[in-house]
């Protein structure tokens, strides 16, 4: 069976398609619980650039007003949805920043969501999802710096108590490669007990993003060295998602990210309904 909980319509400004897009491409390939994830970008330093939503074909800055819009969409198409065929659940994706967080829990407070996504995309206003940013940001630290900024703002993250899982863990190696070359494969060693610690002790889930495959990665995100640290350090578990910018690439690798969680030790994906984990896919490395 195939879950994606990872998927955004065009709310988000760099997205195509619309939910009913996403929905048909996904009866279409026979994926049967999607989870639509839209950006919610409010990191103080980027909001000029990334605050914004397309709403009813218009940008406009995010709000809560929004976000209700969204939220009903969702339950519309779920209306029309014949749930034998497609299971739909309402989510978000949210970019962290310990500046934000109350107006993060203000933004969600009494949506009832059924997944609350968190990532971290950005550092020091620059965007590591950005080549040109990377490059720009990259210079001023070395590998091993980067790192403990990066997973710094994880921990916080975590700590906040806002999200159900992390959304692409080592999403700063995309474009580190290039310019640090090997140092940044390992360069989190520093760091990365109080990761897991943190990830243990706040019972938060961790995605496996297959998003990294599509862009010629030899590996989704997180890496198998992390993701299988973090299911030794007895993390909630994993779940899954295409990060699809567009309907067909909704459900792109799921397969692939399954056998990725077993040979990482886990036995199952988890999906979630109103905020809470349920085990809803058993995987083994020939899935």
């Amino acid at each position: 069976m195939i879950v994606d909980f990872h998927i955004h319509p065009d709310f988000s400004i760099d997205s195509f398609g619309s939910i009913a897009d996403y929905c048909r491409s996904a009866i279409k390939k026979g994926i049967a619980q999607i989870c639509f994830t839209t950006h919610v970008n409010l990191v103080p330093e980027r909001i000029s650039l990334d605050g914004f939503i397309r709403c009813k074909g218009i940008i406009q800055p995010i709000s809560k007003r929004w976000l209700d819009y969204y939220y009903q969409s969702i339950e519309d198409a779920k209306l029309l949805a014949d749930p034998s065929e497609l299971q739909i659940f309402s989510g978000v994706e949210i970019d962290y920043h310990p500046a934000i967080e109350n107006t993060i829990a203000e933004l969600i407070d009494g949506i009832p969501l059924d997944f609350v996504l968190g990532a971290v995309h950005s550092l020091d206003g620059y965007s590591i999802a950005v080549p040109e940013d990377c490059r720009i940001l990259y210079r001023h630290y070395n590998p091993e710096e980067l790192c403990e900024i990066y997973y710094h703002r994880v921990i916080e993250a975590l700590h906040s108590g806002l999200f159900d899982a992390l959304a692409h863990l080592d999403l700063y190696k995309r474009f580190g490669y290039p310019i640090y070359g090997q140092q940044i494969y390992t360069a989190h060693h520093r760091i990365w007990d109080s990761v897991l610690a943190a990830f243990s002790d706040t019972k938060t889930a961790v995605e496996i993003n297959t998003g990294n495959w599509r862009k010629g990665q030899p590996f989704p995100s997180p890496s198998l060295d992390l993701l299988s640290d973090l299911h030794k350090c007895g993390i909630v578990g994993v779940t899954v998602g295409s990060d699809a910018h567009h309907p067909e690439l909704v459900g792109c690798d799921i397969q692939r990210a399954y056998q990725f969680a077993a040979l990482a030790g886990f036995q199952e994906v988890l999906c979630f309904r109103n905020r809470q984990p349920e085990a809803i896919v058993s995987v083994d490395s020939s899935s």
